[in-house]
């Protein structure tokens, strides 16, 4: 399953402020208490040492179907600005010019993009361009390139654990055998 939540974030932290480790709390519409996350690892360099705090400016009620968002675990992602386009409106104006598109107006945004796996339930991310976000002004320490790109080669060794285990699922919930039980005819 694949769960995208950003619409019911009121308000959330991510503080990576301690090398090894990220930890942080998102609060849910709707909801009381916030989820707590907790990773081992790090953030990507436009975050790695530092604590950042978001904000939804029009969060929605969640859906009953994710009372399983409770005490996570995060395996952030978080990519440094991208551009995108200026408005919904240019959006469309594209689709219906392609010819056009590679000229229209574009500018900078940053991306809060936060991706975590919940056993049993599937992927949870949080992705938004709209939230207002701030990074507090203290650096506690620096991502070199090299750690970032160790972190990334991390990542996706996670990111082929979670496709794994999903394939592993649907051929159990199919009646398949494992593919440990197969024959290689290679």
């Amino acid at each position: 399953m694949f769960w995208h939540i950003a619409y019911g974030v009121v308000r959330g932290v991510f503080d990576n402020r301690v090398r090894g480790r990220v930890t942080g709390q998102v609060w849910l519409c709707g909801r009381a208490e916030p989820l707590e996350l907790v990773l081992v690892g790090d953030a990507m360099r436009d975050l790695a040492g530092r604590r950042l705090e978001f904000f939804n400016p029009l969060p929605k009620p969640i859906s009953d179907e994710l009372k399983f968002l409770t005490g996570v675990q995060c395996v952030p992602d978080v990519p440094e600005s991208e551009r995108i386009p200026l408005t919904p409106e240019e959006v469309l104006a594209r689709l219906e010019r392609p010819k056009d598109f590679a000229e229209a107006p574009m500018h900078q945004a940053n991306v809060l993009y936060l991706e975590w796996f919940v056993p049993e339930h599937g992927r949870v991310t949080i992705k938004s361009t709209e939230f207002r976000l701030v990074v507090a002004p203290d650096i506690c320490w620096d991502m070199t390139e090299e750690q970032e790109e160790e972190q990334r080669r991390i990542n996706g060794g996670e990111l082929c654990a979670l496709l794994q285990w999903g394939l592993d699922r649907l051929r159990r919930e199919m009646g398949l055998p494992d593919l440990e039980d197969e024959p290689r005819g290679w």
